[in-house]
């Protein structure tokens, strides 16, 4: 009997058009990354102490344009019409996001978030990427969405895996906004009410927020509070609920999901760890490295790793976890990559957000089947922070269909058999094609692609 080959493919909209949007990342002091690599580019005028954003073309990867959330630069690294005076800050945490209005080819928001103390707005500006001769116009700015508001800001695909969620959260509230940007402009505004609340002048407000690539979780750094938090993310409705405090060490700041949303990685503005939390065990926290005395942004890249920004790395080095899929040190933390090789050049502590489908990295749903013979016993293994499932379908290419989690079928004749799984979700639909070869003797086979 042959061993089986499985053919994963997930059907996915808009993902191949936008894999390209975040291969250019000017963070820091002039620093400018090129993806994949990455390699070092020169030029780059950007200057931050913390959050910063860049968007590419999602055809061919070339720089658009960069801002710190208080100028905007071209591709040519000079600043855009209109382009000075944003409401983020360079010492806001997560100061600035570039997101890519759906359904257009020419219209990006640029959501900011200032410092706490400095104004705390939470607003947007547009760019016309076909203005200026084709280098970009900001024409529309700072639209106030909510105040005050406090230095984290994030974003994740709705279910639907066209349009997005900008979510923040208040200062001087437990409240989180969830505000979905559509082809329509922004549609939605959710507001969720948790369990920590953020005040003024507690510093609470500093430290990173992200949403897991499934969109089913978030998790959020709270600074001088030296807490960190895990809530359920609905992106369906936007709602984030169910708080959870998993155990953390002093100052934590920079965190980032695993691609397979298996595991958290959180790190500390005033420690030596990096934790990896194990989100499918009771969040069991284990050290998987010494960054050393002080560290910044984690962000994960379309080449499946995560990469860490800070002082802590020698203000000119970069962290990188190659392999945050895996667990404990198996994740392959690297302390530093070597120094840029353009003076002048610093990371300091953020690093550009980038926000992908989860199936740009790894399929959440994992057909897996034994074969004896004509007889096949089909399993679908599911990740434990994947979508709930609604309904399945299995073909199993015969003309043959069943409805079952794991369905047995036994095939008649020995063939080679095409057929698929379907699974839907609350407003999606995933279709993963299968191959199965079945034989008229042999022994048991187990497939686990």
């Amino acid at each position: 009997m042959k061993m089986v080959v499985l053919l994963i493919s997930i059907l996915c909209i808009n993902i191949a058009y936008s894999q390209q949007e975040y291969s250019n990342w000017n963070v820091g002091n002039r620093v400018w990354l090129r993806f994949p690599g990455p390699t070092y580019l020169n030029g780059s005028n950007l200057n931050t102490t913390e959050g910063c954003a860049s968007i590419s073309d999602p055809i061919t990867g070339n720089l658009l344009f960069y801002t710190n959330g208080v100028t905007v630069w071209n591709r040519f690294h000079t600043i855009m019409p209109n382009g000075t005076g944003l409401f983020g800050g360079l010492s806001s945490t997560q100061s600035a996001i570039i997101l890519r209005q759906p359904g257009s080819v020419n219209l990006y928001y640029i959501f900011t978030v200032n410092q706490q103390v400095l104004g705390e707005e939470f607003s947007y500006s547009i760019v016309n990427i076909n203005s200026d001769a084709g280098s970009g116009d900001v024409i529309v700015k700072n639209v106030l969405i909510a105040a005050p508001t406090s230095e984290k800001l994030t974003a994740t695909r709705h279910c639907n895996g066209v349009d997005w969620w900008i979510i923040s959260h208040d200062l001087g509230t437990s409240t989180f906004r969830s505000v979905l940007l559509t082809s329509a402009g922004l549609t939605s505004f959710t507001t969720s009410n948790t369990t920590t609340i953020v005040t003024l002048g507690s510093q609470g407000s500093i430290g990173c927020m992200k949403v897991n690539q499934q969109g089913t979780r978030l998790a959020c750094a709270f600074y001088s509070l030296n807490k960190l938090s895990l809530f359920n993310f609905n992106n369906t409705t936007g709602v984030v609920s169910n708080e959870i405090s998993p155990a953390c060490a002093v100052g934590p700041y920079g965190l980032e999901f695993s691609p397979n949303g298996n595991f958290l990685y959180l790190a500390y503005n005033n420690s030596t760890s990096l934790h990896q939390y194990n989100l499918c065990n009771n969040n069991n926290r284990i050290s998987v490295g010494t960054p050393g005395p002080f560290i910044g942004s984690l962000q994960l890249q379309n080449d499946g790793r995560i990469y860490i920004s800070g002082s802590s790395v020698g203000g000119s080095k970069l962290g990188i976890i190659y392999d945050p899929n895996l667990l404990g040190i198996a994740c392959n933390y690297v302390v530093n990559t070597g120094d840029t090789p353009f003076a002048g050049q610093n990371y300091i502590f953020g690093l550009s957000q980038c926000f992908y489908n989860y199936s740009v990295f790894q399929n959440s749903y994992q057909p897996t089947y034994n074969i004896n013979c004509l007889t096949v016993i089909f399993n679908l293994a599911v990740l434990c922070n994947s979508q709930p499932i609604v309904n399945i379908t299995w073909n199993f290419g015969d003309g043959n269909t069943s409805n079952l989690i794991n369905p047995t079928h036994t095939y008649t004749v020995a063939n080679n058999y095409f057929g698929s799984v379907t699974i839907t979700l609350n407003c999606n639909i995933i279709t993963i094609p299968i191959t199965v070869s079945t034989s008229v003797s042999g022994v048991n086979n187990i497939n686990t692609n």
